[in-house]
């Protein structure tokens, strides 16, 4: 499965070694107060060579990106809860160092400690940032279903793929670039990824099947979402039904209508 998106969100504790995390995590900020340990972090990320992250280290070490953790201006930091550190918002390591006048390495450490935990990072230290040619041609993948994500949505912020990732297919990809047929695209959405993932009678407009959904018009749908601003709703989406009820009419959503389901595999 595939975001459509150059980059992705996740914790900012994912780019710490594993080991600092031994104990919990007031075992890992009582580490992260140490000089020394500080130091061990540092060599790791400027090296490049740690026990870490656990994906093929390859990726690392083949494209120009290598020393991601040098390239703090690919960096950005977003769900900060202090009041004192809410300006500093999808600003980049480097942006936010700049105006603390620190190191970027120590500014990422104090924000840690300071906000324990909670951040949120997006940028290249761990997806490789591909322009939206290489987005458009994974999509395109005969194998690539289309997923969405909430990374974030419990920090107070939240990558636009929550809100955007399907009608930026249909919209950009499929329509607008010409990478794809709309038909393909949905398909890439509902059976695709059904039969994927096991779900029986999911996915597909059928006698019989449940009846999953959902009505766009093609011509101008497209979504709004951006990481400066994720929450906007897509637009052309005009009706949306889960196991038959009305979920979405005419641009009024109905929060009442809790129609969904434990989905378990067939």
């Amino acid at each position: 499965d595939f975001i459509p998106y150059s980059t992705g969100s996740t914790t900012l504790l994912s780019l710490f070694p594993p080991e600092m995390f031994d104990g919990g995590l007031d075992k890992f900020f009582a580490r992260l107060e140490d000089p020394l340990v500080r130091k061990r972090i540092i060599h790791g990320w400027e090296t490049v060579v740690p026990g870490w992250p656990n994906w093929e280290h390859s990726w690392w070490t083949d494209n120009h990106y290598h020393n991601a953790f040098s390239s703090w201006s690919l960096i950005c930091l977003s769900g900060f809860r202090k009041d004192g550190n809410k300006r500093f918002e999808n600003m980049s390591v480097e942006q936010i160092a700049a105006k603390l006048e620190k190191d970027p390495f120590d500014t990422v450490f104090d924000l840690v400690l300071e906000e324990k935990g909670t951040i949120i990072v997006t940028g290249g230290a761990f997806d490789n940032p591909m322009d939206d040619d290489s987005v458009a041609a994974a999509a395109s993948d005969p194998n690539a279903s289309i997923c969405s994500d909430i990374v974030g949505g419990d920090h107070g912020t939240i990558n636009p793929v929550a809100y955007g990732a399907f009608p930026r297919v249909l919209g950009r990809i499929a329509r607008d670039g010409g990478h794809m047929t709309i038909e393909e695209a949905v398909r890439k959405m509902t059976s695709l990824p059904a039969a994927q993932m096991g779900l029986k009678d999911r996915g597909s407009l059928r006698a019989g099947a449940f009846a999953d959904i959902t009505v766009f018009n093609p011509d101008t749908v497209i979504d709004r979402a951006s990481f400066a601003n994720p929450h906007q709703m897509s637009e052309g989406i005009e009706y949306v039904l889960i196991n038959g009820k009305v979920i979405l009419e005419n641009g009024t959503y109905h929060a009442d209508a809790l129609a969904g389901h434990v989905i378990r595999r067939a």
